[in-house]
C-alpha cells in the first residue's frame, strides 16, 4: 500500500494496483476517503493482514487522524 497527499492537498492511496482519491472530481474518488485532506489529517495508522504488508507513506503535511484499514477484494 503507498499513501500520499496530492499537491491539491487531496489524500490518494495506491492498494495493490488499485488507486483511490478523496478528490471528489477524480476519476479514483473512494466516498470511504470523503474529506481526507492535509487540512484534516493528522495521524495515519495502518492495520495490515498477514504481518508481511508495507505501507509507504509520501509527502505528508497533515492535521487531524485517518485509519486506514485493508480492503477486502473478491
Amino acid at each position: 500500500m503507498r499513501q500520499w497527499m496530492r499537491d491539491d492537498g487531496y489524500l490518494q492511496i495506491d492498494i495493490d494496483g488499485q488507486v483511490k482519491s478523496s478528490d471528489p472530481l477524480s476519476a479514483f474518488f473512494d466516498a470511504r476517503l470523503r474529506g481526507a485532506t492535509r487540512d484534516t489529517i493528522s495521524r495515519i495508522d495502518f492495520d495490515g493482514g498477514d504481518g508481511r504488508d508495507t505501507l509507504i507513506l509520501g509527502n505528508q503535511d497533515v492535521i487531524i487522524a485517518c485509519r486506514l484499514l485493508p480492503m477486502m477484494t473478491s
